[in-house]
């Protein structure tokens, strides 16, 4: 069988040295301190390694001008990382789990659940002192008077979320004349973001949501909800930046039977010994809770700057302002 010239070879090397590589008659390459000739014979035993991991320290990629086994090898691995309704050889979805990573780059979020209500606190990022400070929640929004949540990841997405779940529990409403349930609205907004990730064309949606709401099934609840359409049940959860080192500490320190007043100090003990921020001030911070006012009615209600600052205060998470003589 006939040796594969160099008109019938392309190579691309990153770093490469002339001792290390050359082309002649066929293709001459160094791997694992042995030369190796490349023929038909062997090019099935070079595409069974990893072309990523060659010695020396160099980066050989070769794709064959004809459809050949090589050339189909390389153009089936990107077709795995990049297309969100392939799975790998691995059984990954690799487009789904780079849109889990992307919320790792946002602002942290956690939610704690009480056995009279759920607080959510997220972190709020300040890209620029010249960026006007928005008047509404950039972290926290209201889904229904009985549903609320907190968001990490692009904004953007998100807003096409929360618009389809408010939509989605006031049609219910309209239907039913009641709330509807929590986890019923939490799965129907889950299972439109898993559409995303089985159709051609769509990508996954960049964003994770802690829920937190009440109904007369199972209370108050708190759940979480990622990119894939997964979700589940918490009693406390952190989700964007540093999540594990969040999750860890919630583990730690959360006891059951814990008051909503004790879940807002350690949701904000958490958040100050996680956030990359040095100093925590009501600025970089919401807090929602979602509890029953004395009337007995769901209430969701988002903490001032002002009342969030005495917080910091009074839990030891900053120190008081002081006023220069």
């Amino acid at each position: 069988m006939d040796e594969l010239n160099s008109s019938q070879v392309v190579g691309e090397a990153i770093n490469l040295k002339k001792r290390d590589f050359r082309f002649s008659s066929s293709v001459i390459f160094l791997l694992g301190g042995e030369y190796r000739r490349l023929t038909p014979e062997n090019l099935v035993w070079f595409s069974i390694i990893d072309y990523r991991s060659v010695d020396l320290g160099f980066r050989l990629n070769i794709a064959l001008e004809n459809k050949g086994f090589l050339s189909l090898k390389l153009r089936m691995s990107r077709r795995y990382d990049s297309r969100t309704t392939i799975f790998s050889p691995e059984g990954r979805l690799y487009q789904v789990e780079y849109a889990i990573e992307a919320i790792g780059n946002a602002g942290t979020a956690i939610g704690i659940l009480s056995k009279d209500g759920v607080v959510l606190v997220g972190e709020k990022r300040v890209t620029s002192k010249l960026l006007q400070t928005s008047k509404t929640t950039e972290k926290m929004y209201k889904i229904d008077d009985h549903v609320a949540c907190a968001v990490a990841g692009i904004m953007s997405d998100a807003n096409i979320l929360i618009n389809t779940a408010r939509v989605q529990a006031q049609r219910y409403t309209y239907a039913y004349q009641e709330p509807m349930p929590v986890e019923q609205l939490v799965q129907s907004l889950c299972d439109t973001k898993q559409g995303y990730t089985q159709f051609g064309g769509l990508r996954p949606f960049g964003v994770s949501f802690l829920f937190a709401g009440w109904d007369k099934n199972f209370g108050f609840q708190l759940y979480m909800s990622d990119p894939s359409g997964n979700y589940a049940g918490w009693k406390a959860a952190a989700i964007g930046a540093n999540n594990q080192a969040a999750q860890s500490m919630l583990k730690q320190d959360y006891k059951e039977e814990i008051t909503r007043e004790e879940a807002v100090q350690l949701a904000l003990k958490v958040l100050s010994k996680t956030m990359d921020s040095t100093s925590l001030t009501s600025e970089k911070l919401e807090l929602a809770e979602v509890f029953h006012s004395p009337s007995g009615k769901v209430k969701y209600e988002v903490c001032s700057p002002e009342s969030l600052s005495k917080l910091l205060v009074k839990y030891g998470v900053t120190q008081p302002v002081t006023e220069a003589s």
